[in-house]
């Protein structure tokens, strides 16, 4: 079997190469494409965790890219703000984990809180059993059943 997924790959890379340097292909704007989704991906997760110290690795990464940029230059700032990201991240990693195992103690404690929205949630689903409980249990249906 992995000799077929490995002959896929080559014989797919192979074709692809041949074709490639036969079809016209303009990459304008792909280097914004991979900015813009860098960006996105960034807010996503910025929003995702919980104002305070989880933005800390995020902050790390922004503040020490904007220094390296500053000492390096643009040409040559990616390799040591990388290092520099690495050990900063090593050197807080007891730190960060015993703050995002505290977070994830406290998002625990108020799901069983009758105040919040998981709880109620469960209340209305003793009233109404089409109410989900469990996230993974919502489904999209789609056309007449």
């Amino acid at each position: 079997m992995t000799l077929f997924n490995q002959s896929y790959w080559v014989a797919g890379s192979v074709i692809g190469a041949l074709v490639g340097d036969v079809l016209p292909f303009n990459t304008e704007g792909i280097d914004f494409a991979l900015t813009a989704l860098f960006l996105t991906i960034v807010t996503d997760q910025w929003l995702k965790v919980p104002h305070g110290r989880g933005h800390v690795p995020a902050l790390i990464g922004f503040a020490t890219s904007v220094v390296c940029l500053a000492i390096f230059g643009p040409d040559n700032f990616l390799i040591p703000t990388m290092l520099i990201i690495l050990v900063a991240l090593l050197l807080g990693k007891n730190t960060l984990e015993a703050e995002a195992r505290e977070r994830a103690t406290a998002m625990a404690e108020n799901a069983s809180n009758p105040a919040y929205p998981a709880a109620s949630a469960e209340s209305s689903a003793a009233e109404n059993p089409s109410v989900p409980t469990n996230p993974r249990d919502l489904t999209i249906e789609w056309g007449d059943r």
